[in-house]
């Protein structure tokens, strides 16, 4: 993601980094690579301004188009003017599901599957 960002901008030279007012990205895994709220997190590594804030999304499969849906809101009513909107997820890095650690009120049996 970060390198895209920075492709972003390279291609958009007349766009200064800091009017762009959010950057929100979606991942299902939020660990490692994809953690510590991916969207401010590719924001600092891409190099844009500290000022330029950014925040995660986790939807499953629907998270890159949430993310994208959610800050198109936010231009339609005036919000936001610029933003970056996308998803992430390395499959082979991060499995879906892989280290979780679920509700035991959701999955009393300890797995994922709905119970009969």
């Amino acid at each position: 993601m970060v390198k895209c960002i920075r492709e972003l901008m390279r291609r958009n030279p007349s766009l200064p980094a800091e009017r762009i007012d959010e950057v929100a990205i979606a991942a299902t895994t939020q660990t490692g690579d994809q953690g510590l709220t991916i969207g401010r997190t590719a924001a600092l590594l891409a190099g844009l301004p500290r000022t330029v804030p950014g925040f995660a999304i986790d939807r499953m499969c629907a998270g890159a188009m949430t993310a994208v849906t959610t800050t198109a809101s936010g231009i339609g009513f005036g919000a936001y003017d610029v933003v970056i909107a996308g998803g992430v997820e390395h499959m082979g890095n991060h499995p879906m599901g892989a280290g979780a650690d679920p509700n035991p009120a959701l999955c009393p049996n300890g797995s994922w599957t709905r119970p009969p």
